[in-house]
């Protein structure tokens, strides 16, 4: 599994900091790969109620560790200001 550390400045009419742990995880599991290998993925999602924001992102982990984080998707007004998200092994 992985978790989500850092944050993320995103400006949507103010500027507004995500902290990673704010990421929720919805979506994971793992994918055999053509090369025999597998894979773990996960989808995490940002949800903001009030303001009705969503961000999210994928990131996937191989089976030698290697962790790869994907871009976001967000909506398009608004502008990604910073961005110091980090995808880690959450030692589960």
């Amino acid at each position: 599994m992985l978790k989500v550390t850092g944050s993320l400045t995103v400006e949507v009419k103010k500027e507004i900091v995500i902290d990673g742990s704010e990421f929720e995880l919805v979506e994971d599991g793992n994918r055999s790969l053509p090369d025999g290998e597998r894979q773990y993925e996960a989808l995490f999602v940002y949800h903001d109620h009030e303001t009705g924001l969503e961000i999210s992102f994928q990131a996937t982990m191989s089976d030698d560790g290697e962790i790869e984080r994907y871009g976001y998707s967000i909506p398009r007004d608004a502008k990604i200001l910073e961005d110091s998200i980090v995808c880690e092994p959450s030692g589960r």
